[in-house]
């Protein structure tokens, strides 16, 4: 894991909560693929879409988002977020 952060100078601190508290690089790889995107390994192990697009990234995990009913909105101003238990949901 250290190797892979140290590749990802301007994100090596969000990368590393996310490996370590919730995602495993095999978790974010099967994610992904699972989901349509295919992905290419560097020389030194940084993985990237073949698209070399990170678009591809973002509609992806858009998608996902809005497939699972977050109300994605741009431009605005984040006031709260509240976590909605869909179990114990009237709707």
């Amino acid at each position: 894991l250290p190797q892979i952060l140290a590749s990802y100078p301007r994100g090596n601190k969000e990368l590393r909560g996310l490996f370590t508290k919730r995602f495993t690089p095999s978790d974010a790889y099967d994610w992904f693929t699972a989901r349509g995107v295919e992905l290419k390994t560097e020389q030194d192990g940084r993985m990237f879409p073949i698209t070399d697009n990170s678009q591809t990234i973002i509609d992806t995990i858009t998608h996902a988002a809005i497939k699972a009913g977050v109300e994605v909105k741009t431009k605005s101003k984040i006031q709260s977020v509240e976590w909605i238990d869909s179990d114990s949901n009237p709707d």
